[in-house]
């Protein structure tokens, strides 16, 4: 919940049996305010329960919601229920939702993926009654245990333990968030370099068709002038080390909230790599260019 992070208990276990066990493992406190949403068995029945509860939660700081099977049964089939669903699930820190079949799981799961295209789902669970569900989430994680190995043989990431959860996310997920946005804009970034010299010359050269550098330099600037580079930089990247952001799951916030990766740091690569490419071409070219072309004596003026 510190890392800012939105959690739904799909289960098939009864409510009073789920809720005990949120509360053992503290998804729910003591000062947790707790809203239910069971035994209706119509669509207006839903409707009016789930409206109740989210009244039943409104201002709270730490808010749970607790809804049954049969509720999802009739809700699910209303748009307007699904909406309200989607609603309390991202108002409360835990949404737990019990004697639930498979499809129903899967059924959650896509909600959220449909009510925000922006919302990533990770999907976990350890049996072949949580296949559906882990093939519905964006990313789904299998844990090996006494279920069986259905869920390990569809997942995405595999782990042995529930407990290993924390580093796979706070750890290894961060981490891998923070190399593939650099890598992203970096890999775009050179190829934009690149361009911007082959766009000047195009201009200069009357767009007959003549290229901006031989042949073997525009291989190699991909193959071995701007690849290496990179490797070197996310291969040592460190930030904080794994203990620290295990201890603090606010540091977790940087990949739901896009600080790395969005249109702003995006757009700032794209102008460096603008303002690079024509300092890359224009500079020599002042110092000891000429605007005639001549594959032979291509670097003297």
């Amino acid at each position: 919940k510190e890392a800012g992070s939105r959690v739904w208990v799909l289960t098939g276990d009864k409510t009073e049996t789920a809720v005990n066990i949120a509360y053992s493992c503290r998804l729910f406190t003591d000062d947790t305010k707790l809203a239910y949403c069971t035994n209706c068995a119509t669509v207006e029945q839903a409707r009016e329960g789930l409206k109740r509860a989210g009244l039943d939660i409104d201002g709270a700081p730490d808010a749970g919601i607790v809804i049954d099977g049969g509720t999802l049964l009739t809700a699910l089939s209303d748009t307007e229920c699904r909406t309200l669903i989607f609603s309390l699930g991202m108002a409360s820190q835990a949404c737990i939702c019990t004697r639930l079949s498979p499809m129903q799981k899967l059924q959650l799961v896509q909600l959220v993926r449909a009510a925000d295209s922006k919302r990533i789902t990770l999907t976990i669970g350890d049996g072949a009654n949580d296949v559906p569900m882990i093939l519905g989430g964006h990313v789904g994680v299998g844990i090996r245990g006494k279920e069986g190995a259905a869920a390990v043989q569809v997942c995405d990431v595999a782990i042995s333990q529930f407990r290993f959860l924390v580093p796979l996310l706070l750890c290894h997920g961060r981490k891998s968030y923070r190399r593939v946005s650099v890598f992203m804009c970096y890999y775009l970034y050179k190829n934009f370099v690149l361009l911007m010299a082959d766009l000047v010359w195009m201009h200069w050269d009357n767009f007959r068709g003549n290229i901006a550098f031989p042949e073997y330099l525009s291989i190699a600037y991909n193959a071995f002038f701007t690849s290496w580079h990179i490797l070197f930089v996310l291969g040592f990247d460190r930030d904080v080390p794994d203990a620290v952001a295990c201890a603090h799951p606010e540091l977790y916030k940087v990949g739901p909230q896009r600080k790395l990766f969005n249109a702003r740091i995006f757009g700032t690569w794209m102008m460096y790599s603008v303002f690079h490419g024509l300092a890359c071409w224009l500079v020599p070219f002042i110092l000891i260019g000429t605007k005639e072309y001549s594959t032979k004596t291509f670097w003297i003026s």
